[in-house]
């Protein structure tokens, strides 16, 4: 009987450890996504500054600079949303595989709970972000989208 306890023991510690790797690897990978998109940005804007039209090029490099940096705080800003998101979602998990060995009927309340969280925190930002720091909403958007999607992405891949 206690060779039994022993292997679910055992198993819960390698199932954590699969999942705190696993959470550490897209954490990683939506960092490098995050900087390049920042990097990605820079380039374009940095093109169309070299190449643009005239009215462009008149204006002042401070003013180009400030809204260059404008749009990379935006993507920034909705790039950290997304991972912590990841970390919300994470954390849920892990509180939901804890609450299985514990009592079964509850072990789905920490998922629920932890996407409400998401859904406050991440929503809550999002508006904080566009009404109060007043940031451009498309590159919040596009921030949070490109992380986000390479999180997505590593988890399905993970799959197959």
């Amino acid at each position: 009987m206690n060779s039994g306890s022993e292997n679910r023991g055992a198993e819960k510690i390698g199932n954590e450890v699969m999942l705190e790797q696993s959470v550490k690897r897209v954490l990683r990978l939506q960092c490098i996504v995050l900087v390049l998109l920042l990097l990605g940005i820079f380039a374009f804007y940095a093109l169309v500054f070299l190449f643009s039209a005239t009215e462009i090029v008149s204006e002042s490099k401070p003013g180009n600079f400030a809204a260059l940096t404008a749009k990379l705080k935006a993507s920034i800003y909705g790039s950290m949303l997304a991972i912590s998101g990841t970390i919300l979602s994470a954390r849920s998990v892990n509180r939901s595989s804890q609450a299985t060995s514990d009592l079964c009927h509850s072990a789905m309340a920490p998922i629920y709970s932890g996407l409400l969280n998401k859904l406050v925190i991440v929503g809550g930002g999002i508006a904080l972000g566009l009404i109060v720091l007043g940031l451009e909403p498309i590159f919040v958007v596009i921030g949070y989208f490109v992380v986000q999607m390479a999180a997505a992405s590593r988890l399905v891949m993970n799959e197959h």
